[in-house]
């Protein structure tokens, strides 16, 4: 879920909020944001904004963050974090 911005002087960017769920119901919650500065990229930030107790060390923790789209729609994804 998440906001897409554009302006008149062409700053393009998002906001995109993401839970991520392990099987034994451990989350993950992340901002990820981007601006138009990295938009033929495929890259922005993130950080880490809510967790379950076992990921909770995680807190606060900011990413760099990279996609990769392949040709079936699918894509894969990178973060690299610091804590």
């Amino acid at each position: 879920m998440g906001t897409v911005t554009y302006s008149k002087n062409n700053k393009n960017g998002f906001d995109i909020y993401c839970k991520n769920i392990s099987q034994k119901d451990e989350y993950l919650t992340i901002k990820i944001y981007r601006d138009s500065e990295y938009k033929e990229f495929g890259a922005g930030k993130s950080k880490v904004i809510k967790a379950s107790k076992k990921y909770s060390y995680l807190l606060g923790a900011e990413c760099s963050h990279a996609i990769t789209y392949l040709k079936s729609l699918d894509y894969f994804g990178l973060q690299k974090c610091k804590f």
